[in-house]
């Protein structure tokens, strides 16, 4: 009984020794084991309380720190715990552990890649690994919460994967999520990310700071990473970004972080254009008030920074300082190619759909123009940015706007240019590249505008030859500059105006003739600065029989000048007519019905060559004769349509080719309704097209050669050859003739005209005048 007593007390010594050391000395002693660990590793280790049971061979630590030996943060938890496997795993140098938790901890930092690994370092099984309300903070990501981590047999031997699952909330909100394999030595980890609902703001941290701030919205999306050697590589990247205004970013491919690679299928809807007003802020003073973006291509990032594919404006509004400078409905085009680094644009075609450009002269007499094209944002010591290398082989216009005004005078002057259609061909910001222009418009109800010619965009004050051509522009609506300069307003009359401007590194010549119809001056007004004289009188004497003054005003100048202006022609217009007063004849006006309008002016209709659509100022006569037959009843009228056989046959058969060169290039045959053709017979699809129709229609290569290919005008040379030998049916002429005869019939009817009034004799030739071809109109009676 006394040995069973002694061998009693001895075990119960021996468990209380062992409870001792386990309670009080082990947790001294796996501090120590861990600090040592560490510092083996390259690292500090900092930790709270430990507790240890050594019956249930588990451990709880409190507040670790590793901290790398600069002082950097690694990792903290609020507290560790661990249940090892068995008492022998203390003493081997590898330790099984059945379960280890961490709660609340934070990764501040990953471990460098050529960090110190000791020849001591323990190795460790975790057969069951748990993480709970975790943070991760590291450089350059978002901001992972509320972290939990499952995993199971987790080991440290080289090389060894193990298989995780992660959850986390984003500070910024949304939620990720990743499942994949973890490498513990060396440090590695490769698997798919999840995100739902993430901030925008946080992909935006990415953008350069010209980005500006970033729009309310989310992302989701999914993507490939692979962290190895301390770099970080992601692949197959799935992502869509939803903006609170409803617009939407898609982003699919694959994608290479380091170094940068990227193919990506981009998908844009509604964006906001508002996006590129920090960027545009840097280059002028000019805002973006309103426009969308829509984008479906393919967007490559890397070496070649590019994207490609079809882009479209919308509904966008530029704004200056004095307001809307720029607008349009729509601006897109199928085949663009955008370079990002350096930035370049090219598109062989693009449409502008009803655009709207203001042009101001603010009552200081600065033009809105000339400040919002001065640059913004850096200041006047900026250095000027490189010239981007932009190349439109064709820009189509239709239905534009132009919106003049002048608001030196009183009252201010205002005019508008409407129905604005044709186009823009062989645009480019490359020195010595012209580009052809050929717009058509009208002003007010009855006047026309057109413009032809070519002009250097990057430099339009070093290379520019245009000419402008306007017919039947109301008079009245130039009072101002009238009370200004002469003192009187205008009651009545129509301007036609030819004006041609050659520019030469910066000085303008200009050859402008004018034609004042039918003039007749207003009430005289008192005006600071006007002539005091009889100005109804020099009208009376300058007008000519037919109630026409004819004015020839050239002009020379600085066309960077912002005070030259179509007012200030008017009114130079007008002192040269007081400076002829003395010369000038007096004829007494012949008018017809209550117009003050010559007869003669009303007996025929002028068609441009090969067509049979009624310009805007021969629609006005139609509409006077109309007013005389339904005012007269017994009148009719006799409508005999006419045709040059050489200009409305030149004309029909160059239309005719043009038609069929534009479609063998792959460009539509009009720029817009009512809009000329414009195509670039520099632009080598458009001269492989007429070549291949020359050799297909016409000749040999051998004549085809004879046109001098490499000689200027080569293009022009080879269209002429084609319609030189284009057929066209024999009464090709004559049918013309009888649908130009139809359209004034037709026009008559809708101004209320009964058809039976209008009788269409046989059609005959004529000669062509100036302001086109003539079908002669007759009064007769029922």
């Amino acid at each position: 009984m006394r040995k069973l007593a002694l061998l009693a007390g001895v075990a119960g010594a021996l468990v209380g020794l062992y409870a001792v050391f386990g309670f009080l000395v082990a947790p001294s002693l796996v501090r120590s084991t861990l600090v040592q660990r560490a510092a083996e590793a390259g690292y500090d280790l900092r930790v709270g309380k430990v507790a240890t049971n050594p019956f249930s061979l588990s451990a709880h630590i409190d507040d670790v720190q590793l901290v790398m030996r600069e002082g950097e943060p690694l990792f903290t938890t609020r507290r560790a715990s661990v249940e090892l496997a068995g008492a022998a795993s203390l003493w081997r140098r590898t330790w099984i552990v059945d379960a280890l938790r961490l709660e609340e901890p934070v990764l501040s930092a990953l471990p460098r890649a050529n960090a110190p690994r000791g020849s001591g370092r323990v190795a460790v099984i975790v057969r069951k690994f748990a993480l709970t309300g975790g943070v991760v903070a590291l450089r350059g990501i978002p901001r992972l919460q509320r972290v939990s981590l499952q995993a199971q047999d987790l080991s440290p031997l080289e090389g060894h994967e193990n298989a995780f699952s992660i959850n986390a909330a984003l500070a910024s909100g949304g939620t990720a999520k990743s499942d994949g394999t973890l490498t513990l030595a060396p440090l590695a980890a490769n698997g798919e990310l999840q995100l739902e609902g993430a901030s925008l703001a946080e992909a935006w941290n990415y953008l350069p700071p010209t980005a500006g701030k970033a729009p309310a919205g989310r992302i989701s999306g999914s993507l490939h990473y692979r962290y190895a050697d301390g770099k970080l590589a992601l692949s197959n990247a799935n992502a869509q970004a939803t903006l609170e205004s409803g617009s939407h970013l898609t982003l699919r491919g694959a994608l290479t972080a380091a170094p940068l690679d990227a193919q990506l299928t981009l998908e844009a809807k509604d964006l906001p254009l508002a996006l590129a007003a920090p960027w545009l802020a840097e280059r002028s003073a000019v805002r973006i008030a309103a426009g969308v973006l829509d984008a479906q291509g393919t967007l490559h990032l890397g070496k070649d920074a590019r994207y490609e594919g079809a882009a479209s404006i919308r509904d966008a509004r530029i704004d200056g300082a004095q307001g809307e400078l720029l607008a349009w409905q729509s601006l897109g085009t199928t085949d663009l190619r955008l370079g990002l680094a350096p930035f370049s644009l090219h598109a062989d075609e693009m449409l502008a759909r009803a655009p709207r450009a203001n042009i101001v002269i603010a009552p200081d007499g600065k033009l809105n123009l000339a400040g919002a094209l001065a640059a913004g944002g850096n200041g006047g010591n900026a250095r000027p940015a490189a010239r981007p290398a932009i190349t439109i082989g064709r820009l189509r216009v239709e239905n534009g706007r132009l919106d003049l005004a002048d608001r030196t005078l009183a009252p201010p002057f205002a005019t508008t240019v409407h129905d604005l259609a044709g186009a823009l061909a062989g645009l480019s910001t490359a020195e010595d590249a012209p580009a052809r222009v050929e717009l058509n418009g009208r002003v007010g109800k009855y006047g026309d505008a057109r413009v032809r010619g070519a002009l250097e965009p990057v430099a339009p004050a070093t290379r520019t030859n245009l000419e402008l051509r306007l017919r039947n522009l109301a008079l009245a609506d130039f009072t101002p500059y009238a009370v200004k300069f002469a003192g009187y307003r205008i009651e009545a009359g129509q301007l036609s105006a030819t004006l041609r401007y050659r520019v030469r590194e910066g000085r303008l010549v200009g050859s402008n003739e004018l034609e004042f119809d039918r003039l007749k001056l207003g009430e005289k007004v008192e005006s600071a600065g006007a002539l005091d004289l009889p100005m109804d009188l020099a009208v009376a004497l300058l007008t000519d029989a037919q109630g026409r003054i004819n004015l020839a005003v050239p002009v020379s100048g600085d066309l960077r000048d912002p005070q030259f202006d179509l007012g200030g022609l008017i009114a130079k217009a007008l002192r040269n007519t007081l400076a002829k007063i003395v010369s000038a004849p007096f004829r007494a006006l012949a008018s017809l019905l209550g117009h003050d309008t010559a007869a003669g002016e009303l007996d025929h209709v002028s068609f441009d060559a090969g067509s049979s659509s009624l310009a805007p100022p021969e629609e006005e006569k139609l509409a006077r004769i109309a007013e005389a037959l339904v005012a007269r009843p017994q009148l009719a009228l006799s409508v005999r349509a006419g045709y040059d056989p050489q200009a409305d046959t030149q004309a029909l058969k160059r239309a005719a080719v043009l038609r069929e060169v534009a479609k063998r290039a792959g460009y539509s045959a009009a720029a817009g309704a009512g809009a000329p053709a414009a195509l670039d017979l520099r632009d080598a699809k458009v001269r492989r097209a007429a070549e291949g129709l020359y050799l297909a229609h016409v000749g040999t290569a051998f004549e085809l050669g004879t046109l001098k290919p490499r000689e200027q005008g080569y293009g022009q040379r080879l269209i002429n050859a084609l319609a030189a030998k284009t057929e066209l049916p024999a009464d090709a002429p004559a049918a013309l003739a009888q649908r130009r005869a139809q359209a004034v019939r037709d026009a008559l009817a809708r101004a209320g005209v009964d058809a039976a009034r209008v009788t269409l004799p046989a059609v005959a030739p004529v000669q062509a005048q100036a302001e086109g071809v003539p079908t002669q109109v007759a009064l007769g009676t029922r």
